[in-house]
């Protein structure tokens, strides 16, 4: 009789889980991106899906999350702490979170976009996008090479430099469009959810900075 030998499947490192986590942020931004502009070009078809896919991303990243607070106490060994491992992992999460959070509040609560706000809404959302590679660029980096780092984070801070400047500019041209109170106040929370996912990656860059200047040797 033949014996079959089955192999066990080896898990990913504890580094790898990272690295893919990060990767399902950055898709929930091209994500979210398509879903807006869908939005805004009257595609509500579209719009949904995206909305939905974006969803699903967020439902990965965080049982990438659960897996990798799993494998927190393991003797696998990591530059970073156990506590610190698991704020970066926390903190990516929130950041999808305001992600999901933005598109459902656009997807449910459906208002007319003022064709004025338009254009500032895609340069937001294209910005968040930026962003986004920039959060998954800074988590490889924390990984693979401390050098390039600092680079990111600056990338990040100066990305979430400009989100916040049209998102002013888009706050005070929502109160000068003629509109009903519905629209108006859903187009206001729109443009504030979309500051708050850079606001998001911002802390989250803050944080790893803090992280290279503590580990850097």
């Amino acid at each position: 009789m033949i014996k079959i030998s089955i192999k066990k499947k080896k898990k990913p490192k504890l580094q790898q889980l990272f690295i893919e986590n990060c990767l399902f942020v950055e898709e929930a931004f091209y994500s979210m991106e398509k879903a807006i502009i869908a939005y805004l070009d009257g595609d509500f078809d579209q719009a949904i899906e995206k909305t939905n896919e974006t969803i699903e991303i967020e439902k990965k990243q965080d049982r990438s999350r659960e897996e990798i607070i799993s494998r927190l106490f393991s003797r696998e060994t990591m530059v970073f702490s156990r506590s610190d491992r698991l704020s970066i992992v926390e903190s990516l999460d929130r950041i999808a979170d305001k992600i999901e959070i933005a598109l459902k509040n656009l997807i449910i609560y459906r208002c007319d976009i003022s064709p004025e706000l338009k254009e500032g809404i895609i340069k937001i959302t294209k910005l968040n996008s930026k962003i986004g590679k920039e959060v998954k660029e800074l988590v490889i980096a924390i990984f693979e090479d401390f050098s390039k780092g600092k680079e990111h984070v600056e990338e990040i801070t100066d990305l979430r430099r400009e989100v916040r400047s049209i998102h002013w500019d888009l706050l005070e041209k929502n109160y000068s469009v003629k509109q009903d109170f519905k629209d108006f106040n859903l187009q206001e929370t729109l443009i504030k959810n979309l500051g708050k996912v850079a606001d998001r990656a911002e802390e989250f860059a803050d944080q790893i900075y803090n992280l290279l200047c503590k580990y850097s040797s």
